[in-house]
């Protein structure tokens, strides 16, 4: 089981057997490529009857000529015979390599596990149990051997199958006790295997450990930092040693398995030997005594060999496939997680309309929320209303909740108690997209993705989307990323992420926040949350985005998070939140002009920044070196 255990380091019972995997992997197989099924019934068929009838060939050939057949008659028997065992094995062939080729689906299985992933509900995908499932359905995905080696595994025991009853038909009408002797040859032969088997992975601890040591010793001699301590303590001749020490011990461990192993096939030959001396004799009976002629002898010869081998062959080849069927069993479970669940979509398409045209009134009454795994709620009874064109700065510690409840306004999560509603609709008659549709953020933390910068703020490919577009000149516009889009030689058409374009252009931290921006404001959703959006910003870069961003969210309900509590200053409403709750709120004049937990931090943040102002001027007089990373260490604390 060494192929599961290695991805997975689990053992656990399944959820699905070998043969609903099977239909499972035909299903998918015919969904690929509908002719894919009627090759491997094909095969399951023809690749049988072409050994069959290559065991009753010789028969046929002496009991023709007994019979007193002409020479030309048999050759053309004969020669019809092989043909149709060439014909067969051909078609066989053909089938195996159209198989083979079908290793891209395990690709596309690959992408509907991506696409799952990327649609299925948040607060589920960083859930452990189902991060699990779908990280062991990667794992299975990504290696085409699993699903190749399950469906050649249900072919080889599909024909090994027909070969056993057909051989079992011939052979038992003769005598059903040469047919149970040849069971209980191959069955000990194949219980002296795994018995061999389980001594092999007895000694995989103490392989491993020598491996890896040799392993290491090996990358040691090539790093060139190990290299001075090597020469310096006079390293070489003891590491060497270690390392034959590791190779003898290894030798000797395979010395011990390989034994085992040569016990185990010696006793299955002896075994063959006594079956075989049995048969011979037994048929040899039959023939003196007339009860069987020649070429009967002949075909019931090969027909024992041919059971033997097939029920050899079909025992060895089921015992391949429990660890290829515990991938595919990781694969299904994965493909079945339920996405979007929860959401009932009832809103109307008009209704979501005329939302996006009058404004978003947010409200959460008794929202609460538990992470799974964890007893302490990270939101606790929280009831907040926002207005329709209200501005609000959502303000707390690290670990208060704010990113929390962001998640949860997203749609993200859901709440553990409590309910979410816009217009007084309720989070769960809308559909997820519907949701979606209608709240536009700017994280502090996004990913760009490794095409055109037009297709990363519109969100797909197409140039006439592009040409001519007012609304991404006036998200640029509005961003402050426009002059830097200009400047560019291919301006919307210049490609992100180096990792994957060599010619893929870079920005610093605070372009490519205004990238962001502007593709939280090129999707025109009536609500707008930004979150540190100006934390990578120079001061006049960031006045000028308070200048933009009253324009850009003219009318819009916003959510403003910043560890920078000034910058709070241009919002209509504070939220202070701590331990998962909210304990403050107000305008900034409000909260300042009473004894606040705010005003303390306001105080003890702009301290700080006066301190910095003041070493950075004498660090210029001076010529000292300046630590400019004060602001990123501060607001970290905020």
């Amino acid at each position: 089981m060494k192929n599961y255990t290695e991805i997975f380091g689990e053992r656990k019972k399944q959820k699905y057997g070998i043969i609903s995997n099977s239909l499972w992997i035909l299903s998918k197989l015919k969904e690929f490529d509908f002719t894919l099924p009627k090759f491997l019934i094909a095969m399951i068929v023809l690749s049988p009857c072409a050994t069959i009838i290559s065991t009753y060939l010789p028969a046929v050939v002496i009991d023709e000529l007994i019979e007193g057949y002409s020479l030309t008659t048999v050759l053309q028997h004969v020669v019809c015979m092989v043909a149709i065992i060439v014909l067969f094995k051909t078609i066989t062939w053909l089938g195996q390599q159209k198989i083979a080729a079908s290793v891209n689906l395990m690709q596309r299985i690959t992408g509907d596990i991506i696409g799952k992933e990327l649609n299925i509900n948040f607060d589920l995908l960083e859930n452990p149990s189902v991060q699990k499932k779908i990280n062991n359905g990667f794992a299975a995905s990504r290696r085409p051997w699993h699903l190749y080696g399950f469906y050649l595994g249900i072919y080889n025991c599909a024909q090994h199958i027909v070969a056993v009853i057909v051989y079992a038909i011939i052979v038992g009408k003769i005598n059903a006790i040469i047919l149970a002797i040849a069971v209980i040859n191959v069955s000990l032969g194949m219980l002296f295997l795994n018995i061999a088997r389980k001594r092999h992975a007895s000694y995989a601890d103490k392989l491993q450990l020598d491996a890896k040591q040799a392993m290491y010793i090996n990358r040691v001699s090539m790093d060139q930092r190990a290299g001075k301590d090597i020469r310096i303590f006079n390293l070489s001749g003891w590491l060497l040693e270690k390392y034959d020490s590791c190779l003898d011990n290894m030798e000797n461990v395979y010395s011990h398995i390989h034994n085992g192993y040569f016990v185990a096939k010696a006793g299955s030959e002896v075994l063959g030997s006594l079956f075989d001396f049995y048969a011979y004799a037994h048929l040899i009976y039959l023939l003196v005594t007339n009860r069987i002629d020649i070429s009967s002898f002949v075909l019931l010869l090969g027909s024992i060999r041919g059971f033997s081998l097939a029920l050899a062959e079909l025992i060895s080849k089921y015992s391949t496939l429990p660890p290829f069927s515990v991938a595919i069993n990781y694969i299904r479970e994965a493909l079945e997680e339920n996405e979007n669940s929860g959401w009932e979509d009832t809103i109307s398409n008009e209704k979501i309309d005329l939302i996006k045209r009058e404004g978003i009134i947010l409200r959460l009454k008794n929202v609460s929320y538990t992470y799974p795994g964890s007893s302490i709620p990270t939101l606790e009874n929280v009831n907040l209303t926002i207005k329709k064109g209200e501005k609000l700065a959502l303000l707390g510690l690290n670990g208060a909740g704010k990113t929390t409840l962001v998640k949860i306004i997203c749609g993200l999560y859901r709440p553990t108690s409590g309910e979410v509603y816009i217009n007084d609709f309720p989070q769960e008659s809308f559909s997820y997209a519907k949701w979606q549709s209608l709240v536009s953020v700017m994280f502090q933390e996004s990913v760009l993705l490794p095409w055109t910068i037009d297709e990363n703020i519109i969100g797909r490919q197409s140039t006439q989307e592009v040409s001519g577009n007012n609304k991404l000149v006036k998200a640029l516009e509005l961003s402050g990323f426009k002059d830097k889009y200009d400047s560019l030689q291919e301006k919307g058409n210049s490609k992100l992420v180096r990792e994957v374009n060599d010619d893929a252009v870079s920005f610093s931290g605070g372009e490519m926040q205004k990238l962001l921006f502007a593709r939280a404001l090129y999707k025109e959703s009536p609500l707008i949350i930004l979150d540190e959006p100006t934390s990578a910003l120079d001061p006049v870069a960031e006045n000028n985005l308070y200048i933009n961003l009253a324009r850009a969210v003219s009318g819009k309900t916003m959510i403003y998070i910043s560890h920078r509590l000034s910058s709070t200053r241009f919002c209509d409403r504070i939220v202070l939140l701590q331990s998962g709750k909210i304990v403050e709120e107000g305008t900034h004049e409000s909260l300042i002009d009473r004894d606040s937990l705010y005003k303390h931090l306001f105080d003890v943040q702009s301290m700080y920044y006066k301190e910095m102002d003041e070493n950075k001027k004498r660090a210029i007089v001076f010529g000292d070196s300046f630590d400019d990373t004060m602001p990123q260490k501060l607001d970290g604390v905020f």
